[in-house]
């Protein structure tokens, strides 16, 4: 995506031509055509760069490191317009949604409302709905990389016992395509939470909820190799049952034979087992 770091560039611009246009032009157009007119400028300015803003969320571009900086950007153009229109501009705050920080940034525009004569409405660019495609196509991204990378692990994982002895001790008796799915569940929460943007709560349970789902379907899959239990379980052992007359003739013969070996006592290797001096 080569548009994005020229989104932010025309972000930082925009910024720039408020300050600049508060600074040192706003005083001359209000003493020369009144309070209305000063708000014209910044009023284009917002027209002209949400237009193009627009356009480029229409893409759906990739979440990365630069689409980033360009939305942050553009968040930060929009409160400098709104800080150096304080007091002179009437804001709607239309939109909205449950949304939560992905990360260090704030859930929302901000802005509050201003009733002043003569300002421009000014319609926050809604960035935290208007981004929400670019969240979700992110999730489903990652969601199918994990997806894959679970399935391949499943497929070359060499099963061995728990009881096995390898020349690695660390990974005796461990399935490492559990560690790695592990893993790689951590890093995607991880990376999820360092987008560092206001995303809807959806989106986290979407996330969550392919995460487990994977984890799942692993454990179905390793639980399928195994066959059936007959194979690998040992066999019942046979029922038994107490015979009074066996376990008689049993306790009597053992009498025998100690009573026989007392009677040899005094001989050299005599005498019964049990017996303490």
């Amino acid at each position: 995506d080569g548009i994005s770091p020229g989104v932010k560039l025309l972000a930082e611009g925009c910024a720039a031509l408020a300050d600049a246009y508060e600074a040192h032009l706003s005083s001359y157009v209000v003493a020369a055509a009144g309070p209305a007119a000063a708000n014209a400028a910044p009023a284009a300015i917002v027209e002209c760069f949400s237009r193009d803003l627009y356009a480029w969320l229409d893409l759906c571009p990739a979440l990365d490191t630069r689409a980033i900086e360009a939305l942050w950007a553009a968040h930060d153009m929009q409160n400098a317009v709104m800080d150096r229109g304080e007091g002179k501009v009437a804001v709607t705050t239309a939109g909205g949604g449950d949304t939560i920080g992905s990360g260090g940034g704030g859930g929302g525009n901000g802005g509050g409302s201003s009733d002043s004569g003569g300002g421009f409405e000014f319609e926050p660019l809604r960035l935290e709905a208007r981004a929400a495609p670019l969240v979700f196509q992110w999730v489903a991204g990652r969601l199918a990389v994990m997806r894959r990378t679970m399935l391949r692990l499943i497929a070359s994982e060499p099963w061995r016992a728990a009881a096995s002895v390898t020349s690695d001790a660390a990974t005796t008796g461990a399935a490492l395509s559990a560690v790695e799915l592990v893993r790689g569940a951590w890093d995607t929460l991880d990376a999820f939470w360092k987008l560092q943007l206001p995303v809807p709560i959806s989106a986290v349970r979407a996330l969550t909820e392919g995460i487990d789902g994977a984890i799942q379907e692993y454990a179905s899959l390793a639980a399928d190799s195994l066959g059936v239990p007959e194979v690998f379980a040992p066999a019942l052992p046979k029922l038994t049952r107490y015979k009074k007359d066996v376990v008689d003739a049993m306790k009597k013969a053992h009498e025998q034979t100690r009573a026989k070996a007392r009677a040899t006592k005094s001989e050299v290797g005599g005498g019964w087992w049990g017996d303490c001096e």
